[in-house]
């Protein structure tokens, strides 16, 4: 996989060819099968999750009971990485393939790296975000 199945993905415009490659070469492609659990919830986000084809429920536990949450099925939807920004991020739902399909799985190190190098300005607004979210959280 490289920048040209990247390339028709909207979540990648803007991104040259050469960093579609970059990406691509810092994860790798995980394929699928329905019911595989592909990240759980609560467990630290320490992947992000770029949905390529196929269809993957976000589920959530509610007591004893679970709730499909939202449902990626278009490429270029994207769950976790919140590692990246914040070390104690963790995934908010478990991703479970409801078909077969492919994702890209990029670590959330590596997506900090490109981050920082290609957008500067971006992830210093991400991290004030995320920094503002969790001390509203904690006072709450």
């Amino acid at each position: 996989m490289g920048a040209d199945e990247l390339r028709g993905i909207a979540l990648f415009d803007g991104l040259s060819d050469a960093q579609r490659d970059e990406l691509a070469a810092a994860g790798e492609q995980v394929r699928f099968v329905p019911g595989e659990e592909l990240f759980t919830e609560p467990r630290p986000a320490d992947h992000w999750w770029v949905l390529l084809e196929g269809t993957v429920s976000l589920v959530r536990r509610l007591g004893h009971e679970e709730a499909v949450l939202a449902r990626m099925d278009s490429p270029g939807q994207w769950a976790g990485g919140f590692q990246a920004w914040d070390p104690s991020g963790v995934y908010l739902a478990t991703g479970r393939a409801a078909s077969a399909g492919r994702m890209l799985r990029v670590p959330s190190t590596a997506l900090r790296e490109l981050g920082e190098r290609w957008f500067p300005f971006g992830v210093h607004v991400i991290r004030g975000l995320v920094g503002t979210v969790r001390n509203i959280e904690s006072v709450a």
